[in-house]
């Protein structure tokens, strides 16, 4: 079994190359959370766009984000959070890699199928006697409350999906 601790980092910087951070991100196993855009203006003039988003990256690829960063000219910093939302937002990335794999629609009750728990992260053994399974609706409708996932009713089943960016 792999094992990776995972670390919570903020990234803000311009978009010139953004994809080039998430396409990594996501390839290491990672997870890219809540893009917020800014506008840079001076007076009437627009100046830049910037964005600052959440990520959740194995541990033993932050040196190699850390060269991307620098390379696109972004800034990393530390997430700062308490050991009970940490636990949270990592037991999002066995369902995101779920949903990112399969691409389609999927009911709650399809998707325990689906899940393999314990995942190859070895998350759940992080979470302190909490699977990912028996925190899958919390975790669909966070999801959902931030934007990453889509939820609809279909056949009287909610059915959630990734997202497309």
């Amino acid at each position: 079994m792999v094992f990776f601790m995972y670390t919570l980092l903020v990234f803000s910087g311009g978009l010139y190359r953004f994809d080039e951070l998430v396409e990594f991100v996501e390839d290491v196993g990672g997870m890219v959370l809540g893009a917020q855009h800014f506008h840079i203006n001076r007076g009437n003039f627009f100046l830049s766009e910037e964005i600052c988003v959440m990520l959740i990256l194995p541990e033993n690829e932050f040196k190699n984000l850390e060269f991307i960063v620098k390379d696109i000219k972004g800034r990393l910093t530390d997430l700062k959070l308490k050991d009970d939302q940490k636990h949270l937002l990592r037991s999002y990335l066995p369902v995101y890699n779920v949903l990112s794999r399969i691409k389609v629609w999927v009911s709650k009750e399809n998707f325990v199928s689906i899940l393999e728990c314990p995942c190859s992260a070895d998350i759940c053994s992080q979470l302190e006697d909490v699977t990912c399974i028996e925190e899958l609706g919390k975790i669909l409708d966070d999801m959902c409350t931030m934007d990453m996932v889509e939820k609809r009713v279909y056949n009287g089943r909610k059915e959630y999906r990734l997202k497309n960016r």
